[in-house]
């Protein structure tokens, strides 16, 4: 796949200046220089408009999500300076959550970070208004610092705010900074409002896009400064090693005699009421709210709520699974987990009450299928069966039985969905026994897909696509991948959801995840091994453990969150507590660190 786009008269963003205009190809997500464009007899007009409007090749590489970052800049620097006729373009983004403006596209200049109280850049962000200056030194905000250390000299600025696609209220991304309009004005050349018009439209035109790069660009920066960050980040979430969707599904075992009906399983899921005659349906009703925590309470009674909760989802009856062998299975289920400090029995029905939550919390009967919504909550509960209580990374460079068996692609996960489609093939255990062969396979799918998207890798592919949906009236229900995509985005959520929970759930999920982490660094040090730094500290330590909490929140946690309590506003309740608790675990870094001086 690739497109030509004509650049600017002046230079690149990161590239050599130049008095003539260039072609740029976009192959595999990077910006290459291509030979000129064929076509020499273009009218005057045509080249007018050539050069006051967006090229459709353009738009097409910020749209493309095989356009990396690098490339993203680029492109886009290289379109602002060709519409602006300017010297130079920088690109900045917005971390609100640490108010913070990061520069990732700027000439000579290293990525490099700045706080949303400094510069002129910063107050376009705080203030979200376009800024026109004719000499960016009059301006009471301007800081020398850049100047400085660069030496380049800026005469006449214009800084557009990018704002939020998914947001009604001002809110600004990021900002497009253009200096010193070239032109027949020399030194005295200043910005137009012709100027101010065109970047608007690229600033319209690039919003989503800009969107959806801001967290690789965030991610980008702080890895560039800070270790652990950047290990943490290669460790969640890491280069692809390859699709670990599984492709085919197999049939499944011997048809029983009772089997629901193929049109049923396919309807529309609808929400319950909660008191619709299930039994026990006050124990369920404690469950639809965050406020529920599985912590305090046995195995054994949440043993007890797993089938209720099923029964009540309405997915059971229809999808014809019989009572005597869906508690079988919940007794295997349980029975199929380790005693880790993290990954065991009381994670999985965290993930599952949550699951259960954010389906009678949202209106998701317009996408989700009665069968979509019983293979959801199957794959919750089944999502780390047989956790060993080590990550992927550490299997694989043991050369675990498990990675040779899996190819080191998902390993976890992949065995994770293996252990429960192998509770379908024991008759007592399998409850789809009771839905026809077409329909087995669809839920053995939606399993399978479900559980694999608990594996970190596709974390970032997930964000990308929740930012692409404006809302949940977005999604087509008849497409197969977009109920796929709610189930992945609604299993990978409650997965990762921890910190997402009221402030006393969340330090003691925290707390059981730096078990294993310590667990893990000191197995690997017997092993002759390095463990990374976001996993190698002593448990006592609260600041390392405050700051690993506070950089997850920011860099893996808001990315997945916004987007999606923005497609999902009744599940805005996870954001405000991820906020809040971020802001807990920074006062207690702060704190620490404060004592030690």
């Amino acid at each position: 796949w690739s497109l030509v786009i004509l650049s600017c008269r002046s230079g690149m963003g990161c590239g050599a200046s130049t008095s003539k205009a260039q072609d740029y190809k976009v192959e595999n997500g990077t910006v290459h220089q291509a030979r000129p464009a064929a076509t020499k007899r273009t009218s005057a007009l045509v080249k007018e408009q050539l050069d006051t409007t967006l090229h459709f090749t353009f738009l097409q590489a910020i749209e493309s999500p095989k356009t990396d970052l690098k490339a993203y800049v680029e492109v886009l620097i290289a379109e602002v300076l060709r519409l602006l006729d300017a010297d130079r373009c920088s690109i900045f983004f917005v971390n609100d959550t640490r108010q913070e403006v990061w520069c990732v596209g700027a000439k000579d200049m290293k990525p490099f970070c700045m706080p949303m109280s400094q510069g002129i850049v910063g107050a376009v962000a705080r203030e979200g208004k376009l800024l026109n200056l004719r000499d960016a030194h009059d301006h009471e905000s301007f800081d020398r610092t850049i100047e400085t250390k660069t030496g380049y000299i800026v005469r006449s600025m214009i800084c557009l705010p990018i704002g939020n696609p998914h947001h009604t209220e001002a809110s600004c991304v990021g900002i497009l900074q253009v200096l010193n309009k070239q032109g027949g004005g020399g030194d005295s050349a200043i910005f137009t409002e012709r100027d101010e018009k065109l970047l608007l439209a690229i600033g319209e035109a690039s919003s989503l896009s800009f969107y959806k790069q801001r967290w690789r660009a965030l991610r980008s920066g702080a890895a560039f400064e800070d270790e652990e960050v950047q290990t943490m980040l290669f460790e969640y979430l890491g280069q692809q090693q390859g699709s670990s969707e599984a492709d085919e599904i197999e049939n499944g075992p011997p048809s029983v005699v009772v089997r629901a009906k193929t049109a049923d399983v396919e309807a529309p899921w609808l929400s319950p009421s909660l008191l619709d005659g299930v039994e026990s349906a006050a124990e369920v009703e404690a469950l639809v709210t965050l406020n529920f925590d599985v912590l305090q309470h046995s195995a054994e009674e949440l043993l007890k709520l797993a089938p209720l909760v099923l029964q009540h989802s309405g997915s059971v009856d229809t999808c014809g699974v019989r009572k005597k062998t869906l508690f079988r299975w919940c007794e295997a289920v349980h029975k199929g987990y380790r005693d880790n400090p993290y990954h065991n029995w009381f994670h999985a029905f965290s993930v599952f009450h949550q699951c259960y939550f954010q389906l009678m919390t949202e209106n998701t009967n317009a996408v989700l299928r009665c069968l979509d919504v019983l293979a959801l909550l199957t794959a919750c509960l089944c999502h780390d069966l047989d956790h060993c209580g080590r990550t992927n990374n550490f299997l694989i460079d043991n050369e675990d039985d498990l990675a040779i068996r899996y190819n080191d692609r998902s390993v976890l996960e992949n065995h994770h969905a293996s252990m429960a489609c192998q509770l379908l093939k024991d008759s007592t255990t399998d409850i789809a026994a009771g839905l026809a062969t077409t329909s087995r396979k669809m839920f053995r799918k939606g399993i399978i897909s479900s559980i694999l998207a608990t594996d970190m890798l596709h974390h970032s592919a997930i964000c990308d696509s929740l930012a692409s949906f404006k809302s949940q009236s977005s999604f087509n229900e008849a497409c197969g991948n977009d109920r796929q995509l709610l189930m992945s985005a609604c299993i990978h959520t409650c997965d990762i959801a921890g910190q997402a929970l009221p402030w006393e759930q969340a330090q003691a999920w925290e707390s059981r995840i730096c078990q294993e982490f310590v667990s893990q660094a000191q197995e690997e040090e017997q092993l002759g091994r390095t463990p990374a730094p976001f996993m190698n500290f002593k448990l006592e330590d609260s600041q390392t453990r405050a700051k690993l909490q506070r950089d997850f929140i920011d860099f893996v946690l808001v990315p997945l969150f916004e987007p999606y309590t923005q497609l999902l506003p009744g599940l805005q309740v996870y954001f405000d507590n991820l906020i809040a608790n971020r802001e807990r675990y920074e006062a207690n870094r702060r704190l620490t660190d404060a004592s030690k001086e």
